[in-house]
């Protein structure tokens, strides 16, 4: 009998999105750790070509409506992430991701409310700028570390950090989009050509 596995829908989306960019004639292949409760790694990202992989760490967040607070809001999409600050251990993961979905809705339809397709944000953060940015997340009067940041945008070609930043920060280069080369750049950089095995007759 075959074990089942799940994997939590974040991390699905978020291979899913990975597997179109990294694909298997390229020698790449990515692997899920068997338990739920491993340590800073949801996933690995593997070449065959070298002995080198990536290890990532898959952080969500659910959408909050801009909509829905302001008359005029700010942002129509706004999503809020841990500050995971206490927790961060550098090395640890090579890459963090931030994922979340949003609704776009059909215009052109007169129930807006059941006519809508959902798109995904996937930011792919290096751990050293991870950490850097963590260390930003402060609240506003005592500048103290905060609970939470905000990533809000309403168009998703202009992501920006809003909660816990002093100044608006600027995230569409994370966006995995714009993030493969450097992805693909980690593996070129830390390129070990395999030796060649000898059989034996």
């Amino acid at each position: 009998m075959d074990a089942c596995f799940t994997l939590p829908y974040s991390e699905a989306c978020v291979i899913d999105e990975f597997q179109h960019s990294f694909v298997k004639k390229d020698g790449f292949s990515i692997y899920v750790p068997v338990s739920r409760q491993e340590k800073a790694v949801d996933f690995i990202l593997i070449n065959h070509n070298s002995t080198k992989f990536a290890k990532f760490q898959v952080k969500s967040s659910r959408n909050y409506d801009g909509n829905k607070k302001k008359k005029k809001p700010d942002y129509t999409y706004n999503m809020w992430f841990n500050n995971f600050i206490n927790k961060y251990d550098k090395g640890a993961a090579d890459f963090y991701i931030l994922f979340g979905l949003y609704p776009v809705y059909n215009t052109n339809s007169k129930i807006n409310s059941k006519s809508q397709a959902w798109e995904r944000m996937v930011l792919c953060i290096p751990d050293k700028d991870m950490g850097d940015i963590l260390k930003k997340v402060l609240t506003k009067k005592e500048e103290k570390p905060d609970s939470f940041f905000g990533i809000s945008f309403n168009d998703i070609e202009e992501i920006w950090g809003t909660r816990g930043f002093k100044d608006l920060m600027k995230f569409e280069k994370y966006r995995l989009s714009n993030q493969i080369d450097i992805v693909k750049q980690f593996f070129k950089k830390n390129y070990v050509v395999r030796p060649e095995r000898k059989h034996s007759i």
